[in-house]
């Protein structure tokens, strides 16, 4: 009995979905097995092979139900782990994606759907906690996960309260992944896999538990051969995921989580995926996650779309659009996630910089891994990173990792023309987007140099001021003088216009002090300045 078609294939023509089995014989049986998950006096454990036998028997030839799906599933990761949870989860996603308005429990009962659904997400995530599996490809993750996504996607569609699958999402997580280059053990025929050993205890229930002691920690061994140290590694990038996790979830601001995340995902792919003609056999991210970002964005909920598409970074380990999406969505929060973003980009660099042609190639439908705008963005953060400093200063020495001078004269000329004929407002949001879209704090200071400039000589002094303190800010955190003092100096002109101009005392007081500052880099441009 091929499990791949038991959520597709009709129990009959004229009744697709059966008849209701809660009182035939195989149900009863499969019931007082599962029962012994709670039974006090089921001392023998459970016979997970029973239910699947009996569970895939009902759905091929009895009834398209739910809950016996769920216990199919289950049944299916007790004994085949990986492998079994990859054919589980295929059977629940195409029973809903088929059956759903006729399946049983009926849709008048949509509590026990629900339950149903509640009891797999629940004893998955047990089980997949006890899983000691060897290294698994990440496409087989990924397919996994897609799949996942995939049924959260419907489960969103059918219920008015979806359910969160994010436990089992968060089991996977702690799934070693192989290395690249090397190739998993071949999968025994069906009917011939080789069963868990040592099998999982049996579950036990009594009435009064006793309570939990928490165990000393292990010391961790150290590693003597290649495949001890390959074991550790693998093992510590499931921790580095797992706190990547907590630290993003506590505060989104903070750069250690995204650069860990990535860390994580990206530290054993040292080849590029199998290809032909470009394209991979990695399933694409589906059309509902696509949507569901997209939404997000158009929207400006930054801080969802942030969650969202973190959550996806295992889950699609070359889907770079989800990666643009964060970096514009920390861009637009503000200056407190400036850390994180640059984050974003200089780990997004570095994998590109180690697998030259990774954004050329596509997903096993053709979909490519880096649409239009991504690639943009990704040729952006390559070009600058080629370039960027190797100092400690996060701001660059004069000339590395600035925009091109053509390029950003091209804009800034735009900019100007618009506001000569009355559109200031398309003028500063052209300006605007480059600002927005910075990699580096220094090219950000440029832009902002230009935005500040243009609002001052069209008498918005008022709007500039913002930007003019966000400059002085700049200048004194990543000491500038010493690193760029050209930079400096235009930079402190420009604050100095601006307070200078203004008809607020203190505002004048501010502009003294900062023409001490100039004086301090060029003496001469001070007293230039002292006298205009």
């Amino acid at each position: 009995m091929e499990l791949s078609s038991l959520g597709k294939d009709p129990i009959q023509p004229d009744q697709p979905t059966g008849s209701d089995v809660r009182y035939e014989p195989e149900y009863e049986h499969l019931q007082a097995e599962i029962d012994k998950l709670s039974l006090p006096s089921a001392s023998a454990g459970i016979d997970w092979k029973k239910v699947s036998d009996l569970a895939a028997s009902i759905l091929a030839h009895k009834s398209k139900d739910l809950l016996v799906a769920s216990y199919l599933a289950v049944g299916q990761v007790q004994m085949r782990q990986i492998e079994g949870l990859a054919d589980g989860l295929v059977v629940i996603h195409d029973l809903i994606a088929n059956y759903w308005d006729d399946m049983f429990p009926p849709k008048k009962r949509m509590r026990g759907r629900v339950g149903a659904l509640e009891w797999w997400i629940e004893r998955t995530e047990s089980a997949l906690k006890g899983v000691a599996t060897d290294p698994i490809a990440p496409e087989k993750l990924e397919a996994i996960n897609t799949t996942l996504t995939q049924i959260d996607t419907l489960l969103k569609q059918h219920l008015s309260e979806p359910l969160p699958l994010r436990p089992i999402h968060r089991a996977l997580e702690t799934i070693p992944l192989l290395s690249e280059g090397k190739t998993e053990p071949e999968a025994a025929p069906a009917g011939e896999r080789p069963q868990p050993s040592p099998p999982p205890k049996p579950e036990k229930v009594t009435e009064r538990e006793a309570p939990k002691v928490t165990p000393p920690p292990i010391e961790p061994e150290t590693p003597v051969t290649e495949k001890d140290a390959q074991k550790v590694i693998n093992s510590g990038l499931q921790t580095l995921r797992q706190a990547a996790a907590v630290l993003l979830e506590k505060d989104p601001t903070n750069a250690v989580a995204y650069r860990c995340r990535r860390i994580a995902a990206w530290s054993l792919v040292s080849a590029l995926p199998p290809e032909s003609n470009g394209h991979t056999q990695i399933p694409p991210p589906p059309p509902q996650v696509r949507q569901e970002l997209i939404d997000l964005k158009d929207n400006a909920h930054w801080s969802a779309l942030i969650a969202s598409a973190e959550q996806r970074v295992s889950q699609f380990l070359f889907w770079f659009d989800v990666h643009r999406y964060v970096s514009e969505a920390l861009v637009n929060l503000g200056n407190d996630y400036q850390s994180a973003h640059e984050a974003v980009c200089q780990e997004i660099a570095c994998l590109l910089y180690r697998l030259p042609g990774l954004v050329d190639l596509t997903f096993s439908d053709g979909t490519p891994f880096a649409d239009s705008e991504t690639r943009r963005w990704l040729k952006r953060i390559a070009s600058v990173s080629a370039t960027a400093s190797t100092d400690t200063a996060q701001i660059p020495e004069p000339g590395r990792g600035e925009p091109k001078e053509d390029g950003m004269a091209d804009t800034v000329e735009k900019a100007r023309a618009l506001a000569k004929k009355n559109k200031l407002l398309d003028a500063v949001q052209l300006l605007q987007a480059e600002l927005k879209n910075c990699f580096s704090q220094k090219e950000a200071l440029m832009w902002r140099l230009a935005l500040c400039r243009m609002l001052i000589g069209s008498k918005r002094t008022d709007m500039a001021l913002p930007h003019l303190d966000l400059i002085l800010k700049d200048i004194e955190a990543y000491r500038l003088e010493h690193w760029d003092p050209r930079l400096a100096l235009e930079s402190l002109k420009v604050v100095w216009s601006g307070y200078s101009n203004h008809t607020d005392k203190a505002l004048r007081r501010n502009a003294e002090a900062v023409l001490s500052q100039i004086a301090k880099l060029d003496p001469a441009e001070a007293l230039k300045l002292s006298k205009s």
